[in-house]
């Protein structure tokens, strides 16, 4: 039997295996740089076929994460929203108690009872109908006692459970409502499409009956509920924020685990599109630990994650064996490994990068697609991780080269390319990406009529590295553009991100009539996107921002004494410290950081400088085998502070330096 997709609504019904082929086509297009020509592929179905209406609001939501456009995010979301009914449509009970119920009953039942799965039947009450719920009322023996419509607390206890599965006319042949108990082993044919149901209980058969398209509609639903949370976790990154992505995954994961446990059942038939159910589930249960696995235990207790745990390892293999087979998840999957290894362990971790496994990843995508951009961005992305500025340049300058339909992919080129100049401190260079991104940009999460408030501040930032005695390009002036850098807020869903308030708030000492300079605003903003990591693998970058951190350091203590001075002599002192650990210089390194520490209460506005100088302690003595020591500052780093700047991406970092303590 084939598994049909009645596409509601089409004169041109479409197979399963159809659809899917055609999303596989879409995808390669995409992945070809043919941005638009994927969409159009996909954009006559949307409103019919779950995969092609997943695949179109899955498109939408890599946009938008380009873009962080609010217009992209609101209309990603929507879109996602509606290939979640296209899904409930495929199959009238997805995500519903009733499928809830069938799956637990399935899994908790005495292990006497069997539900064996028939896939690849077409459902509904003739050959050419839309598919109707598969099940109906469970009824228990005793009519006093009603019918059985709690998933969570089934009456187990009773001899008889009906179900009658109407779209086939299968019912269990034990039921006290059905005709006499059976033999173990008779036999059961559909009157409607000529099935077998094999009857394995005299007194207490289970028996669903589900078709290839509803497990393929509840893949669906469950990854419309995934990508929906990381769009609300991309809005923000506050609590509230987390909590509404909880939900979401929570509820997401449920589904996942309960199709897990089915197709993995010995009595689970596998199609021909087996491997397209089995790659959904497996990047669904992937993405699910592996993110958890991510989130330190304050935010899991407040996401509500209570009794969940998230196992990074198994995550990783999971993702790992779906980007490595050929089917409809594979690109998820490795582009989710990609961002994991790249940009999440690095940024939210302890600044290590997972270099190699994202090499290796790699290698056979840019072999199929040598021009892809995308791809050419994250082997950009992994050269600069390894130091190798220069050939990041290229790969970057390729990446934007090698298409021009989506500008909003040529940003995030200008946002990698504006950091790698920063390493080598082209100030000039860097600036001039940030005004790039300025000017065309809508990436930042924050926008405006000619660009984002984090790009302003980067221009000026940038500008103030420059001698006063040097021109600066365009006759701006960074005075006046830090002033400015809060009239360019927006917000995202009510909320402005972390990195855009803390540009903010730096920028206000520029208020003043005679403004106190920003020591090293550059040097600042890139301690919070984990640049010196990058710069520690070439000594040459690091000695060179030594260099223009002991300049300033001189400036300081050669201008008057002002209410800023004691937070930019820690701010010198935290980046000190990390060249100094760069360059071997442990001992030194510790001072600096100790002494920012014994500066806590004299410091006035710069409150991160404490928790994160503790983090950096910590790294330090977990380099020198110290680890009861590293352990004891990590928590006191994650107990003893809190409300300031960056608060969460903190927590990240400590989180992830106590896991790998763990671990080893």
């Amino acid at each position: 039997h084939r598994s049909v997709l009645f596409v509601c609504g089409s004169s041109s019904p479409m197979t399963l295996k159809e659809c899917l082929d055609e999303c596989m086509e879409a995808l390669d297009l995409f992945l070809n740089n043919h941005f638009s020509q994927s969409l159009e592929r996909l954009r006559p179905r949307v409103d019919e076929s779950m995969y092609h209406a997943l695949i179109y609001a899955t498109v939408l939501e890599m946009q938008a994460m380009m873009t962080f456009q609010p217009d992209d995010i609101s209309r990603a979301g929507n879109t996602m929203k509606n290939a979640q009914e296209v899904c409930n449509s495929c199959s009238s009970h997805t995500g519903s108690v009733s499928f809830s119920l069938i799956l637990l009953l399935h899994q908790t039942t005495s292990p006497t009872l069997s539900t064996y799965l028939v896939l690849d039947l077409p459902l509904g009450p003739s050959s050419h109908g839309q598919i109707v719920s598969t099940y109906k009322t469970i009824c228990t023996k005793c009519p006093s006692e009603g019918l059985v419509l709690d998933p969570i607390y089934p009456h187990y206890s009773q001899e008889n459970l009906n179900i009658f599965i109407a779209a086939t006319s299968l019912y269990c042949p034990s039921s006290h409502f059905s005709p006499p108990v059976l033999p173990h082993g008779f036999q059961v044919y559909s009157f409607l499409t000529g099935a077998v149901c094999v009857c394995v209980c005299m007194c207490a058969c289970v028996f669903a009956c589900v078709s290839a398209v509803q497990l393929h509609a509840e893949a669906c639903y469950a990854e419309c509920q995934l990508q929906r949370a990381a769009l609300t976790f991309l809005q923000d990154e506050n609590m509230v924020s987390f909590i509404k992505g909880g939900i979401k995954v929570r509820n997401s994961y449920l589904i996942y685990k309960e199709l897990h446990a089915l197709v993995k059942s010995q009595h689970c038939l596998k199609g021909p599109s087996h491997e397209h159910l089995q790659g959904g589930i497996s990047f669904g249960i992937g993405a699910f630990n592996l993110t958890l696995s991510l989130f330190p235990p304050r935010i899991l207790k407040v996401l509500e994650f209570a009794g969940f745990s998230g196992d990074k390892e198994y995550g990783l293999s999971l993702l790992r064996e779906g980007a490595t087979a050929k089917n409809l998840r594979s690109m998820l999957c490795a582009l989710l490994l990609l961002c994991y290894y790249t940009f999440l362990t690095f940024i939210l971790g302890t600044g290590e990068g997972e270099v190699t496994e994202a090499e290796s990843l790699l290698k056979p995508f840019r072999q199929h697609y040598p021009k892809g951009a995308i791809f050419l961005f994250f082997a950009g992305r992994t050269e600069e991780i390894k130091g190798n500025i220069d050939e990041a340049v290229k790969l970057f300058e390729d990446g934007c080269k090698a298409q021009q339909e989506w500008k909003q992919f040529h940003h995030m080129c200008y946002w990698e390319l504006m950091w790698c100049f920063t390493y080598k401190r082209a100030w000039k260079m860097a600036y001039f990406y940030a005004d790039l991104l300025s000017q065309e940009s809508r990436w930042s999460k924050v926008q405006s009529r000619v660009g984002g408030a984090m790009y302003v501040y980067m221009k000026a930032a940038y500008l103030s590295m420059l001698p006063d005695s040097e021109a600066r390009p365009f006759g701006e002036d960074e005075v006046e553009l830090f002033r400015n850098v809060p009239t360019f807020k927006q917000k995202i869903a009510g909320k402005s991100p972390p990195t855009e308030k803390f540009a903010i708030r730096k920028a206000r000492r520029y208020k003043a009539a005679s403004p106190v300079r920003l020591p090293v605003p550059v040097l600042e903003m890139m301690y919070m996107w984990n640049g010196f990591s990058v710069i520690s693998k070439r000594p040459e970058l690091t000695d060179g921002m030594m260099q223009t951190l002991e300049s300033a350091e001189r400036a300081l203590l050669e201008a008057p004494e002002n209410e800023y001075s004691v937070d930019d002599n820690c701010l010198i002192l935290l980046l000190k410290g990390l060249c100094l650990k760069n360059q071997g210089s442990l001992q030194a390194a510790e001072e600096c950081f100790h002494k920012v520490v014994s500066s806590q209460k004299k410091i006035k506005f710069d409150h991160y400088l404490v928790p994160n100088c503790l983090v950096e302690l910590s790294l330090l003595c977990v380099g020198q085998a110290r680890r009861d020591e590293a352990i004891k500052l990590l928590h006191k780093a994650k107990r003893n502070y809190k409300d300031y700047s960056m608060e969460s991406r903190t927590l990240f970092r400590i989180h992830a330096a106590l896991a790998k303590l763990k671990a080893d």
